[in-house]
């Protein structure tokens, strides 16, 4: 195998994680937890106190979220309540 094969494997693993990042940010779930902390345009690393690590082995969603934290139906509408959709591209 090639070196540049192992660049273009490393290269798309690299995306496809950073796929993964980028839909948990876009979670109502995740901007909920900031949101709690965050009261300015600034984002130190306190505004992310509440907020879990994941597996980025894999896409997330609000639903995965809401199922892995026992997040209650009350919650759950009180969170889409309070952060907007976000439209992915």
């Amino acid at each position: 195998m090639s070196l540049r094969h192992y660049f273009v494997r490393a290269s798309a693993l690299y995306y496809k994680t950073l796929a993964d990042l980028l839909s948990y940010i876009q979670t109502r779930f995740f901007r909920f937890l900031v949101l709690l902390v965050k009261n300015t345009q600034d984002a130190p690393k306190k505004v992310y106190q509440f907020v879990p690590m994941q597996n980025f082995d894999e896409s997330w969603t609000d639903e995965k979220l809401y199922k892995k934290y026992g997040i209650t139906d009350e919650e759950i509408a009180f969170i889409e309540s309070m952060v907007r959709l976000m439209e992915q591209k």
